[in-house]
C-alpha cells in the first residue's frame, strides 16, 4: 500500500477516532462479563488482521509470512509479547473505564501516556531527519498541555458537582486513587506495544523490521493469547462461561466483534502510516484519541451539571489539541 504524507496523517487520525469509538461499547454491556467482551474483541481483531493478510499479503509479503520471519524468530516473538502486554494493560484500563467512566479514565492515563510516549518514541523509535525536531517538540508540549488542561477541566467539574450536593464517599475516593495507580501500571504495560511496533515495523530507521502487515499480525497473535488467558481465568473463577458464550441478549457480543474491527483495524492503519511519519509524530497524533474520549464522555452526559469554568477549560483543551495537530502537520511538510 503506497501512501503520501497527507494520507498517512489521515489514516493515523482516523485510527484515533476508531480507538475512542469502540470504547463506547462499554456503556452498553449491562450485566455481560467484561472478560467475555475482551475475548470476543480480540477474536474479532485477529480475524480482521487475517482477512487483511488475505487481501494485502500478496503485495506486502510476496515471499510469504514464514519467509519473512525466517532468521528473525526471536524478534517475531518479541512483537507478539508486545501485543500481549498491550492487551493486559488495556484490560486494566477497561476495568477502570467501565467503573468510573471515560473522562475519569483519561484524566490520568491521557497525561501519563502522553509523557511516557514522547520519551519512549524519541529514545526507541527515532525521528526521521526530514522532520523538523523543533516543531515536533513544540507539538509535544502543546499536546501534553492540552491533556493537562482537559484533566483540570474534569477535576473542577467534579469539585463543582460536590458543591452542588453530589457527595462522594471517602471510600470511593480511596478506591479511585488505587485505580489511578493501576492506570499508570496500565500505561507502562501498553508501552510494550509501542516498543514492539516501533522496532518491529520496517522503515528507513529500522530496515530489519517486518512489513507493517506482518508486524500487526504478530501483535494480534500476542493480543489474542493475552485475551484468551484472561478470559479463561476470569470466566472460570466467576462461573460466567455460559453468560459469555450464550447470553440472553447477544448485542454485547456483536458490539465486541465490531469493536475488534475498529481496534485492530485502527492499529493496522496507524502502523501502515508509521514509516512515513516516524515514531514520535505517529505517537503524538495517536494521543489525540484522548480528545475523542472526552467528547464521547460529553455525549454520554459526564459533563452534565458542570459549571461554565469547567466547560471553558474543556473548549481550551480541545483547541490546544487542534493546534498540536497543525504543528505536527507543519513539521512533516516544512
Amino acid at each position: 500500500m503506497e501512501l503520501t504524507i497527507g494520507s498517512a496523517i489521515f489514516l493515523t487520525l482516523l485510527a484515533t477516532f476508531l480507538f475512542a469509538f469502540w470504547y463506547q461499547a462499554l456503556k452498553h454491556l449491562g450485566e455481560y462479563p467484561l472478560a467475555g467482551f475482551v475475548m470476543w474483541l480480540y477474536i474479532s481483531s485477529f480475524i480482521t488482521i487475517l482477512a487483511a493478510c488475505r487481501v494485502l499479503g500478496a503485495h506486502d509479503m510476496p515471499e510469504g509470512i514464514f519467509q519473512e520471519i525466517q532468521g528473525k524468530e526471536l524478534a517475531a516473538f518479541g512483537v507478539c509479547l508486545g501485543g500481549a502486554a498491550m492487551t493486559y494493560g488495556l484490560i486494566v484500563s477497561l476495568i477502570h473505564m467501565k467503573e468510573y467512566g471515560l473522562i475519569a479514565n483519561q484524566a490520568i492515563s491521557g497525561t501519563a501516556g502522553a509523557i511516557l510516549g514522547v520519551i519512549l518514541t524519541f529514545v526507541v523509535g527515532g525521528l526521521s531527519p526530514d522532520v523538523s525536531l523543533a516543531m515536533v517538540l513544540a507539538a509535544a508540549a502543546v499536546l501534553i498541555g492540552a491533556s493537562v488542561i482537559l484533566q483540570y477541566s474534569g477535576m473542577i467539574k467534579t469539585g463543582d458537582r460536590k458543591k452542588q450536593g453530589e457527595n462522594e464517599s471517602q471510600q470511593n475516593m480511596e478506591s479511585l486513587k488505587k485505580q489511578n495507580k493501576m492506570l499508570i501500571f496500565s500505561n507502562i504495560l501498553m508501552m510494550g506495544y509501542s516498543i514492539a511496533y516501533m522496532l518491529g515495523t520496517r522503515s528507513e530507521l529500522h530496515p530489519k523490521g517486518f512489513p507493517a502487515l506482518l508486524c500487526v499480525l504478530l501483535l494480534a497473535i500476542g493480543s489474542l493469547f493475552a485475551a484468551l488467558s484472561y478470559a479463561a481465568v476470569s470466566l472460570t473463577r466467576h462461573h460466567q462461561w455460559r453468560q459469555a458464550l450464550i447470553p440472553p441478549n447477544r448485542i454485547p457480543i456483536y458490539m465486541a466483534l465490531g469493536a475488534g474491527i475498529c481496534h485492530y483495524g485502527g492499529n493496522l492503519m496507524q502502523i501502515y502510516a508509521l514509516p512515513l511519519l516516524s515514531a514520535p509524530v505517529s505517537n503524538l497524533l495517536l494521543k489525540t484519541s484522548s480528545l475523542w474520549t472526552y467528547l464521547w464522555g460529553v455525549v454520554y452526559g459526564e459533563y452534565k451539571g458542570a459549571v461554565l469554568k469547567s466547560k471553558i477549560f474543556l473548549a481550551a483543551g480541545i483547541g490546544a489539541y487542534a493546534v498540536g495537530i497543525l504543528l505536527l502537520t507543519y513539521a512533516l511538510y516544512c
